[in-house]
């Protein structure tokens, strides 16, 4: 599942639906939608790579940089069969814990829009979770074979705005 528009300087991409009600009714929201893999490992290999601050400095390069639309995420090149056995688990390993860790530090907001039905929502903040997505992209930078220099780069690559007391929206 991921969240197509908003979200300022995260982009909100689960594998879990977050929980939105509408008058107290369960459903999906208007700005969620979602991707399918060929497998479980895909999947996971593809969630790791989409939280990461990799995918975030090739979004902001290669996007509109408000829309999250599905040609952001399939173009982001990511070759599979490149990725070794142990880094493979070591990237499912951690993206489980990111997971759990981005809805563990979720809360429930609530909206109300004039002339609009009001909705409560999980409202997910990936910057309380930025130590695991560090880990993973020191694990990517390993695939890729980035220095040093270059993997800081990037775990610190628009730190300043995405880790600041900006509000997140995150409906």
């Amino acid at each position: 599942f991921y969240r197509s528009t908003g979200g300022l300087y995260w982009k909100i991409i689960t594998d879990f639906q977050p929980k939105f009600y509408k008058n107290g009714i369960k459903q999906g929201s208007s700005r969620e939608s979602h991707l399918y893999f060929s497998n479980e490992e895909e999947k996971k290999i593809a969630l790791a790579f989409y939280n990461s601050n990799l995918f975030w400095w090739y979004y902001t390069i290669n996007s509109n940089c408000r829309d999250l639309n599905p040609y952001d995420l399939k173009s982001f090149p990511i070759d599979f069969g490149k990725i070794t056995v142990p880094i493979k688990k070591k990237l499912i390993n951690l993206v489980s814990i990111l997971m759990k860790d981005l809805d563990k530090n979720s809360v429930f907001a609530e909206r109300r829009h004039k002339n609009k039905d009001p909705v409560k929502f999980q409202q997910i903040s990936p910057r309380k979770s930025k130590a695991v997505i560090d880990q993973i992209d020191e694990t990517i930078a390993k695939i890729y074979g980035f220095t040093n220099e270059e993997t800081n780069f990037l775990i610190n690559f628009d730190e300043r705005f995405r880790m600041g007391n900006l509000e997140e929206d995150s409906e």
